[in-house]
């Protein structure tokens, strides 16, 4: 009897667990096909608190993007309206995805994409080396997807990150500094760096989604010594030429934008700081007016919010 009583108990213990990981999976389990789900996710979130329909240009990207972009500063000295959707190391499938989201509620004229997630793996988690994993999860999606709980609480709660992407259209205000002392890194080359994989496909599938919303795609690399190459700009050049984009290196602008690495940088030459960012954007933010004749919003009363936002950033823009 003791036999079977433990069996029963065994069997009621594992037909829980059963119910359990159903549950969660699908709970747990993202819409779209995504890597970074979390950063997906409360990407999305930010996104729904901007009105329908009220974006002129989106910038995609990985940490480099919500590091030089500054929306509020180019609303000021330009008048459009612009949105950073960047993420944490971003995948081109994260942005594939987001892309998706922002377009359901906004049409943007023009969709730019820093090019430091070219070279990452662009795939989802099913994509991955890991087949055992992708085995089990096919099965048992909370297996990969258990950190999704925490779009589910408040960001706070579990973290001390600061939300500076809702509050600043995705940008990220940051005034620390680490000088970058490491000189040239711009040195010309034949060599072609070689890409992600899943980059290309992914990049044919987001160029041909802008082509059907009718907005232009641009790609842009902003400064970064700790990050760029000659060899990553020809391979960026090559796949531009190959798929009619235009491309915009910012590293082979110094002249122009006039990066002070001793106190522009917040990380040694990685990201930019608010600093660095304020020359990035106002340059970029120009450029992108003048060559698509994105609309000036200013003196338009649906758009006070917009003035209200960028008096009360606390920003020097």
């Amino acid at each position: 009897m003791d036999i079977i009583k433990k069996i029963i108990r065994s069997a009621a213990f594992l037909a829980g667990l059963a119910v359990i990981l159903a549950v969660t999976s699908v709970i747990m389990k993202p819409r779209n096909a995504v890597y970074n789900a979390v950063g997906v996710d409360n990407k999305t979130k930010d996104l729904k608190k901007e009105a329908e329909q009220s974006i002129d240009l989106v910038f995609f990207g990985d940490s480099e993007s919500y590091s030089a972009f500054n929306p509020l500063q180019m609303f000021k000295e330009q008048g459009y309206t612009s949105y950073v959707c960047g993420t944490s190391l971003q995948r081109l499938c994260d942005t594939y995805a987001l892309m998706e989201e922002f377009f359901s509620k906004q049409s943007p004229k023009v969709v730019v994409l820093e090019t430091n997630c070219l070279f990452r793996f662009s795939g989802t988690h099913e994509d991955d080396s890991d087949a055992v994993m992708n085995a089990f999860s096919k099965v048992i999606p909370v297996l990969k997807y258990h950190d999704r709980w925490k779009t589910y609480i408040p960001l706070k709660v579990y973290t001390n990150k600061d939300e500076n992407d809702s509050r600043f259209k995705g940008f990220r205000y940051r005034t620390a500094c680490e000088p970058y002392t490491g000189g040239q890194w711009m040195h010309e080359t034949e060599k072609v760096a070689r890409m992600g994989e899943n980059t290309e496909e992914y990049l044919k599938k987001i160029k041909k989604y802008t082509e059907e919303k009718g907005a232009a795609l641009i790609l842009v690399s902003v400064p970064s010594p700790d990050n760029w190459s000659y060899a990553k700009h020809n391979a960026v050049e090559k796949i531009a030429e190959e798929y009619g984009l235009e491309f915009l290196d910012m590293n082979l602008m110094q002249d122009e934008i006039d990066i002070d690495w001793t106190k522009e940088t917040k990380d040694g030459g990685n990201h930019l700081n608010f600093a660095g960012a304020k020359k990035v954007s106002s340059y970029l933010g120009e450029y992108l007016s003048e060559k698509f004749s994105l609309p000036d919003h200013r003196e338009e009363p649906a758009y006070d919010n917009w003035k209200k936002d960028v008096e009360n950033s606390g920003m020097d823009i």
